[in-house]
């Protein structure tokens, strides 16, 4: 694989499938430069474009209750939610304070 910058990195043959990692910081573009075992390579290989997505921060939001609250402690307060994420959600952790002391639980 040749990167457009002059770069090059060599990829893992399985039979017909060529394999590799390539971190991608900026966008560019790559070909794949292939010989076979006569010698023969392709001459004019396909340039493929590499097109980066910027990540979008997650966005939660606290539904119910609307509001903040005080409570004495012994009251169960259901927490409803809703969360997302361009690359998905693995986790959610809820913060809150009590007796002055910042705590939290996934």
């Amino acid at each position: 694989m040749r990167l457009q910058q002059g770069n090059e990195l060599g990829l893992n043959i399985d039979t017909d499938r060529l394999t590799g990692n390539l971190p991608v910081f900026h966008p560019g573009a790559y070909s794949i430069h292939v010989k076979d075992e006569l010698g023969f390579e392709n001459i004019n290989p396909v340039l493929y474009r590499i097109h980066l997505i910027p990540d979008k921060y997650p966005e939660g939001e606290i539904i119910s209750p609307a509001e903040d609250l005080e409570v004495s402690g012994t009251e169960v307060t259901p927490i409803i939610y809703s969360a997302k994420d361009d690359f998905g959600i693995t986790a959610v952790r809820l913060s809150y304070q009590t007796g002055g002391t910042e705590r939290s639980s996934p």
